[in-house]
């Protein structure tokens, strides 16, 4: 509980406490009133005025008259609604218009008769004392009653809240009414509300770590796309962490050499090693060149290029390729057939795990070689998109140093 909410209780009980108090003395009194009020008009004022013949005119004075109806109202027993009454006085305020000096706390009672002097109205002055032994700790007890009930009542959900309750209602319904659930699916930041409402829909996600993972995207602040958040789901579906970690990656080809992993939107993809070789020295090539550049040229179908079959060659050997590869490389040179079939399986790779969609970016784009008219390869990614092929241009540079 932070510290302005004991604050707020404290407020709200002495606001319920000042109601209750208001209140109660105001229906007690008026249940007093009411009570009092047809004692004189049914008992008392009968028998001063109209019973045995007596009239008001056989009063010497109109104090003789007072004194007998003020004597005789302290015979009244009010009843009360609340007990909270200790006691009532009661005084004939007026008489023929001429008022009286007693004043009215808790109001006026005014009755009128039918004399045979005509009608006679009487005002009489009602003030009430509080039993504050009761009054007090009884009300005060039932505000403290009141707010402990009222702090624990749900708040009435903002149109937020009711949207997530909605969506929880349509994949979660047993969670739903989960007040804490609600409370932190509000506090979510907007980068991170479309990510939490997104794994809601997911079957195989349940909601604690569909909220770890909105946490640690709200936390960072970052944007993420619907699509590599779902991948990396698939890919960690009980690692949070991990899940975080790609759906919040740059759009980025690395190689990890030693591992034999190309990373891709931070899911690494341990590729055959003949395969992975060829990516890696397509990557070389494009890391290497300016932006709008990176082609590698197909050799002619009836012509291996020599050259750069030494280059590869080299590479492979650098990195612990096959034997068997790096022979034929060396003795036949690059085939364009080798190429395609290369790029073929590193597609294949790319897609089983990632999908069409997502892999496309990371593959080969092509198109027509103006001099020469055959295809040209290059991976889609910008230069700086590709990180861990430092080491391939000093490998190219060598062998090309070794064959002049």
């Amino acid at each position: 509980m932070t510290a302005s909410k004991p604050a707020a209780a404290v407020l709200l009980w002495l606001l319920i406490s000042v109601a209750l108090l208001w209140l109660s003395w105001a229906c007690a009194t008026h249940s007093a009133r009411e009570s009092i009020s047809a004692e004189l008009d049914t008992g008392l004022l009968p028998r001063i005025i109209a019973a045995k013949g007596f009239r008001i005119g056989q009063y010497e004075r109109d104090d003789d008259l007072l004194a007998k109806i003020n004597r005789d109202i302290q015979t009244l027993k009010p009843q009360a609604w609340l007990p909270v009454i200790s006691e009532c006085s009661l005084h004939l305020q007026a008489l023929h218009g001429h008022p009286q000096p007693n004043a009215a706390k808790d109001g006026l009672i005014v009755l009128a008769r039918q004399s045979t002097e005509g009608t006679q109205e009487f005002a009489f002055a009602f003030a009430c004392q509080p039993d504050y032994a009761w009054w007090l700790p009884t009300q005060l007890g039932i505000a403290a009653l009141l707010t402990a009930l009222f702090l624990h009542l749900p708040r009435p959900l903002s149109p937020a809240g009711r949207r997530w309750q909605q969506t929880l209602q349509r994949h979660h319904p047993h969670q739903a009414d989960d007040q804490n659930l609600l409370q932190q699916l509000r506090a979510l930041k907007d980068n991170a509300r479309p990510v939490m409402e997104l794994l809601l829909q997911q079957p195989g996600c349940p909601v604690p770590v569909a909220l770890q993972i909105a946490r640690q995207i709200n936390q960072n602040g970052k944007q993420v796309e619907p699509a590599w958040l779902l991948k990396a789901l698939e890919q960690y579906p009980d690692q949070p962490d991990q899940v975080v970690r790609v759906a919040c990656s740059p759009a980025r080809l690395h190689f990890d050499t030693a591992a034999q992993t190309a990373e891709i939107h931070g899911i690494p993809l341990r590729l055959p090693l003949t395969p992975f070789l060829y990516y890696l020295w397509y990557a070389g090539i494009r890391a290497d060149s300016p932006a709008d550049e990176g082609w590698f040229t197909n050799p002619p179908t009836n012509r291996p290029d020599y050259e750069q079959g030494r280059r590869l060659s080299q590479l492979m050997q650098h990195y612990g390729g096959h034997g068997k590869a790096i022979n034929d490389l060396q003795s036949n040179g690059l085939k364009a057939k080798t190429l395609d079939q290369n790029r073929s399986k590193i597609k294949d790779e790319l897609v089983s795990v990632l999908g069409e969609t997502l892999a496309a970016d990371y593959l080969f784009e092509t198109a027509r070689d103006a001099q020469s008219g055959r295809s040209k390869y290059r991976i889609k990614l910008p230069p700086e998109a590709i990180t861990g092929v430092e080491e391939v241009s000093e490998i190219s540079l060598n062998t090309a140093d070794q064959a002049t």
